[in-house]
């Protein structure tokens, strides 16, 4: 018997917010390069975690969980990404499960943390960007790579 491959999609999106009191309301980088808006905006990142199912041989991605970065690093990105997998890791336990995401949480930390639920992880990774296998060594004082 075949195993279904359940298919999970994490991606991030920018609400546009006029008030400094929204909560998690920071100046982001529009990346969108719409002629409408300027190049930096005000907004919400939202990291959202949707379930991909074929319903008439049409995939159709259902959302599961939403959750606002309280920041701009793209570290609070991939923390929130993990979050939401943690949130519904039980019900998936047992199954063959691939994450699909953007280049923005093809990391190792990323990886590895899908990796040691055993899940697959589809994603494009930067070519600015390098995988290690192991951390590279640093020299006493040293800083950055």
């Amino acid at each position: 018997m075949k195993q279904e491959v359940i298919h999970l999609v994490i991606d991030d999106t920018l609400t546009l917010r006029a008030s400094k009191k929204a909560p998690g309301s920071q100046i982001h980088h529009q990346h969108g390069n719409k002629p409408n808006l300027a190049q930096y905006v005000r907004g919400q990142c939202w990291v959202s975690l949707a379930w991909v199912i074929r319903r008439e041989k049409q995939p159709v991605a259902l959302p599961l969980l939403t959750r606002l970065v309280p920041g701009i690093s793209n570290t609070g990105k991939r923390v929130a990404a993990k979050t939401l997998i943690r949130a519904v890791y039980r019900l998936l336990d047992g199954r063959k499960v691939r994450v699909l995401v953007d280049s923005w949480y093809m990391r190792r930390i990323f990886i590895e943390s899908m990796l040691a639920r055993g899940f697959d992880v589809i994603g494009q990774v930067r070519i600015d960007t390098r995988l290690y296998d192991e951390p590279p060594k640093r020299k006493k004082g040293q800083r950055g790579r």
